[in-house]
């Protein structure tokens, strides 16, 4: 079950000056409760679980921009409280909190534009980005022989500190031929401390005679991102338009430990200089669309067009 509710207060100017402010505060509320379902001798089925996650987001936000000319600057900044809990409940109800934590950031983000004419723009940005960090609330229960478990062997924990990004960017898109829309940019960045899961083998129940394969989350250390990315959109006619997009990614990890890797893969638990998995280096598409008037409406004119 999921349950969630927001509120926001936002001022911002309006006009043609040079000058622009907006200013506001923002609140976020959710809960999820994790179900298990356990069959009963009886043949009936009921749905248990142990805790209900909470996550609350205090903050708040502005944003100022100067526009002269060609030229167009702005700062946006965003002061964020985090507070995340698992709580024990009995059915839906909250009993105590088991787990908390709080975490507070300030996330700018600065760009500037250049508009040398209608048809050519140049941007750029730099921005700072985090995602709140969790618990592994089975290990707040386990006993000490599966938390050492766990730690040995993949470097999870209680609680897993928040993910955090930095990253700049520089672009190009403007219009050619008058039908013809281009937006090509490049980026760099820096991922710290990166939220993954990983398994460990742990004892079950309360000799370590048998053991069970568990998933936790862990910290991943910091990874070096860089690419560069293309889109053209091309309107053949008025009818007919195609696209085409096209990214070369690049990933290194810096520094990461693999227990995982050590134990059960490769012997090695060094992973620096290899790239992300499951981030492919070269991606593309392609897209073509024909939009025509249909020869008679469908359905009383519901359907008048097919593309």
């Amino acid at each position: 079950m999921f349950d969630d509710w927001s509120a926001e207060l936002r001022a911002a100017s309006t006009g043609n000056a040079p000058f622009s402010w907006t200013i506001g505060a923002n609140y976020t509320e959710a809960l999820s409760t994790p179900n298990a379902n356990a069959l009963y001798p009886a043949g009936y089925r009921v749905s248990t679980g142990a805790v209900i996650n909470q996550a609350k987001t205090l903050s708040g936000f502005f944003g100022f921009g100067y526009k002269t000319g060609i030229f167009n600057f702005s700062f946006d900044g965003r002061y964020q409280i985090d507070e995340i809990a698992s709580l024990g409940r009995v059915y839906t109800k909250s009993t105590h909190t088991i787990l908390e934590a709080k975490y507070k950031n300030f996330l700018p983000r600065v760009s500037v534009t250049l508009e040398p004419s209608r048809d050519l723009t140049v941007y750029s940005s730099w921005s700072k980005g985090m995602n709140p960090g969790a618990f592994n609330a089975s290990l707040s229960t386990a006993s000490q022989a599966v938390q050492d478990a766990a730690y040995e062997q993949t470097g999870a924990q209680i609680g897993v500190k928040p993910e955090k990004l930095e990253q700049w960017e520089l672009g190009l898109k403007g219009r050619l031929f008058g039908s013809l829309t281009y937006d090509v940019s490049a980026y760099y960045g820096t991922w710290t401390d990166q939220i993954i899961a990983v398994n460990a083998v742990v004892p079950a129940g309360g000799s370590g005679a048998q053991t069970q394969v568990q998933t936790f989350s862990a910290n991943a250390g910091k990874t070096r991102l860089a690419g560069i990315e293309s889109q053209i959109d091309w309107r053949v006619t008025e009818k007919l338009s195609l696209n085409v997009g096209a990214a070369y990614n690049y990933s290194k990890i810096v520094d990461y430990v693999c227990v995982t890797c050590a134990v059960s893969i490769t012997g090695n638990s060094d992973v620096s200089g290899n790239a992300l998995p499951r981030v492919p280096s070269l991606n593309g598409s392609f897209g073509a669309q024909y939009t025509a008037d249909l020869a008679k409406p469908l359905m009383g004119g519901l359907f008048e067009q097919w593309y």
